[in-house]
This record gives structure tokens, C-alpha cells and sequence, in this order.
């Protein structure tokens, strides 16, 4: 493992473990949590896509433009709902602390990690009995037989960050963590 993916992956255990735990709790085979589900991304990820946009990730990851996800994602929604969803607006989906190479590496180590965890859920959503859910998978597929983590970790492990700067790409990444975490759906009492 590389060296700035052992900080990222260590300084966000407990913010991982906390949203792992949130997300695990839905059935995504069945409409009403995988809408649950899908809004929930949707009110995390396409404001961070937005602000990493805004920042010029594409200086850092040229490929940027196949990496985005939310217009798979919409789709999806539309597809399951039969309309898109609101315009994230409160105030947990402020993304203003993306504002560095350390800070888009943070967000994206985030970003790119949901990728990876969607490949075990897409095993769910793919086998409900539901035909609607199973073709509104566009946003679980994204990527699929890609190399996009590698890539990524191509990208981190060419980054030469100070300590600082490696403080400022945690924070990044817990503040995404939560981001997801504030959306998700509540844990069953």
C-alpha cells in the first residue's frame, strides 16, 4: 500500500466504519431502500463532484471526465422514480473545503472508494426480482472493469504532500465520509 493511502485509509477508519454501517442496513433489492439508497448518493456525491470541478481536478486527474458519476447516478433515480431528484440545497451538502490538490485527493480517495464498495452492492441489486432495479444500475456499474483505483493510486502515490498538506487531504476525506454519513438513511432502532 502507498504511503498517502495508508494516511487516508487510517485518519478515516472511523468515519469508513460509521457509513459502512449505515449503508449496510438497506435492502437494495427492494424499490423503496434502493430509492433510499440512490437519493442518499445522490446528495453527497453530486455536490462533491461539483465542488471538485470547481477546483480543477481535471489538472489533477485528466480522466476526470470518465471518473464522474452523477449522471449515472440521475439516471438511475429517474429510472426508478420516474423523476429527478431535488437540487441538493441544506446546508450539510456545503462543499466548501475543497480547495487544494490535497483537498481534491481527500474528496476523490473517498469517491473512488465508493466505487469499490458499489461492486459488492451491485451483486444485491442486480440479483432483485425487481426488473426496474436491476436496470437502474447504471451508477453500481460505472467503472466496472476499469482501473480507475489503480489509477488513483497511481495519481497518490505520485503526490509529494507535506505534513500539512497531508492533514488537509484527512480532513478532506473525513469531511466527504460525513457528507455521505449526514445523507444516509438512519440505523434501525
Amino acid at each position: 500500500m502507498n504511503e498517502l493511502r495508508a494516511v487516508l485509509r487510517q485518519g478515516t477508519q472511523a468515519a469508513h466504519q460509521r457509513l459502512d454501517a449505515r449503508m449496510s442496513t438497506l435492502p437494495l433489492d427492494r424499490r423503496p431502500s434502493y430509492s433510499r439508497f440512490l437519493h442518499a448518493q445522490a446528495a453527497a456525491l453530486v455536490p462533491l463532484e461539483i465542488a471538485l470541478e470547481q477546483a480543477g481536478v481535471v489538472y489533477l486527474l485528466p480522466d476526470w471526465s470518465w471518473r464522474t458519476r452523477r449522471a449515472a447516478l440521475l439516471a438511475d433515480i429517474r429510472q426508478l422514480d420516474g423523476e429527478a431528484p431535488p437540487s441538493p440545497a441544506s446546508e450539510e451538502q456545503v462543499v466548501d473545503w475543497i480547495d487544494s490538490p490535497a483537498a481534491m485527493l481527500g474528496a476523490t480517495y473517498v469517491l473512488e472508494g465508493s466505487r469499490l464498495g458499489g461492486a459488492l452492492l451491485r451483486k444485491q441489486v442486480l440479483a432483485a426480482e425487481d426488473p426496474v432495479i436491476r436496470l437502474a444500475s447504471r451508477f453500481l456499474n460505472h467503472g466496472n472493469g476499469e482501473n480507475l483505483w489503480l489509477t488513483f493510486n497511481d495519481t497518490l502515490k505520485e503526490a509529494q504532500l507535506d505534513e500539512a498538506a497531508r492533514a488537509v487531504m484527512v480532513d478532506s476525506a473525513v469531511r466527504s465520509f460525513a457528507l455521505f454519513e449526514t445523507a444516509a438513511p438512519p440505523l434501525p432502532n
